[in-house]
This record gives structure tokens, C-alpha cells and sequence, in this order.
């Protein structure tokens, strides 16, 4: 579990202002902009970025200093058994199988532990894709009776056709109904729109979409993570994107490559 006080450099008893001023200062030293082609520059930036969203949302903070309490707990109440194995006068094959044991037993309880937790996270991060059904074709066939001394009576039945290859004249014949029948999807207008593609994952499950490319302006609204934008404008640090209607600016660092 990552310690975001150490990512900023705070004490866990650290106010909002010393929390902010933490990462004002890390945030200029480690600036994409600065070194536009380092990955080390831009993978610590993020960091540091998520670490401000937790740690500055007194909500997320609250929830997060319970969980990393819990893991300081765990580790500290195992901490003495490992050390007791660790310091037992084993020797050759002995000590190493009573170390690999430890190992396995502490693993063990720290995944019956948090092996919940993580998974509720992962799982409310994750987007719903609604499977789209393919659409029904109705085509009217006619089917002539014929009898011996009465004349020709025709009679119309309504055939209902899967999607599967056809013929040509059925398809031609069918076109006028297709157009009815298929729904048409919404979608976002794409005049100014360079790309579509998803927002990365994070420990909080959502990515705060801003009025302006300042982290300091208003939000709009949370966008859950892996969910699809539409990037309308690439500058900076901040892309402006589009998302269910609204349009505003997220972080780069947020936004998947193409």
C-alpha cells in the first residue's frame, strides 16, 4: 500500500495548508514540462498528483488514513514473528523452510485481511458496457394459395429475419423497414474532437473534471476512471475533454495515450 504523506513529504498529522504547500513545491520541481521526454519526471508528477487528490478531500483523507492504520497494524502485530524466525538458530535447509513458511503465513493473513478492500476498489472502478442487440428485421413475404375453381386468394405473412447473410433482393426489398426499425445511438458532436479514449486508473476511482486547467478552479464533476472522454484540446498539463454533455479540463497525466 502506497503512503502518500511520504509521497509528498508530510507528516500524517499535517494540516490542509501544509499538505497543499507540500505539494505546490513538488509539483513545480517535478513538472512534465520541465523534461517533456523524462518518464521518471512524468511517473512522479502523477504520483504526486494523486497523492494531493486523497490527502486534499478531507472525506478521501478520512478513509484513507483508515485504511493505511489498519496496514501499519497488521504489519506491526506479524512484525515480531518474523523477527523471532528470522533470529532462531536454524541452519541450511531447516531455516530456509522456516522463513518460507513465515512468508506464506503472513501473506496469507494479509490477503484475508485487505483481499476485500482492494477488490470493492477495483471492482468500483471498473465501467458497465451495455451489449448492444443486434436489430430484428421484419420483411413481408407473400404466399399465394392457389385452389381449383376458385380464384387466386393472396395472403401476407410477417417473417421475422435474425441478422445473417442475405440476399441481395431481400436486403434491397427489406431497406425501407431497416430504416425504421434501427434505433439511432446518441453520440457527441465531432467537429472539434481530436480522439476518443479512456482515463487511467487510480486509488480513488474517479478523476475531477475542472472549469479551467487550474487544479484550484471549480469541479464540474467526477468522472469514474476507465470511462471513455472525447479529448478536445491538448496544452499544458491539462487536456480539455468532453464527457456526457459537459466539457472541461482534467489532468494529462489522467488522460490514456492514443
Amino acid at each position: 500500500m502506497r503512503d502518500f504523506y511520504y509521497t509528498l513529504g508530510a507528516d500524517t498529522t499535517a494540516t490542509k495548508a501544509e499538505i497543499k504547500e507540500a505539494y505546490r513545491k513538488l509539483s513545480k520541481k517535478f513538472h512534465p514540462d520541465l523534461n517533456p521526454d523524462d518518464e521518471y519526471f512524468e511517473s512522479r508528477f502523477m504520483e504526486i498528483q494523486e497523492a494531493y487528490e486523497v490527502l486534499s478531500d478531507p472525506i478521501k483523507r478520512n478513509r484513507y488514513d483508515k485504511a493505511l492504520n489498519q496496514f501499519k497494524a497488521s504489519y506491526q502485530e506479524y512484525k515480531p514473528l518474523y523477527q523471532n524466525y528470522k533470529a532462531s538458530p536454524l541452519t541450511g535447509k531447516s531455516k530456509t523452510r522456516g522463513l518460507d513458511i513465515v512468508f506464506t503465513f503472513v501473506l496469507f493473513l494479509l490477503i484475508l485481511i485487505f483481499g476485500t478492500y482492494i477488490i470493492k476498489i477495483l471492482n468500483g472502478s471498473k465501467t458497465t458496457v451495455a451489449n448492444k442487440t443486434a436489430p430484428v428485421i421484419v420483411v413481408p413475404l407473400d404466399k399465394a394459395k392457389h385452389h381449383k375453381k376458385k380464384h387466386n386468394s393472396i395472403t401476407k405473412i410477417t417473417a421475422t429475419v435474425i441478422p445473417s447473410p442475405i440476399k441481395p433482393d431481400t436486403i434491397n426489398q427489406a431497406s425501407s423497414v431497416q430504416s425504421t426499425s434501427i434505433i439511432n445511438q446518441p453520440a457527441e458532436a465531432s467537429t472539434d474532437i481530436l480522439y476518443t479514449t479512456y482515463l487511467r486508473s487510480n486509488l480513488t476511482g474517479v478523476v475531477n473534471m475542472h472549469e479551467s486547467d487550474n487544479l484550484s478552479s471549480k469541479i464540474i464533476r467526477a468522472i469514474p476512471t476507465n470511462s471513455i472522454v472525447s479529448v478536445i484540446e491538448k496544452e499544458g498539463s491539462y487536456y480539455k475533454v468532453s464527457y456526457n454533455g459537459d466539457i472541461g479540463y482534467v489532468p494529462k497525466w489522467t488522460v490514456k495515450t492514443k
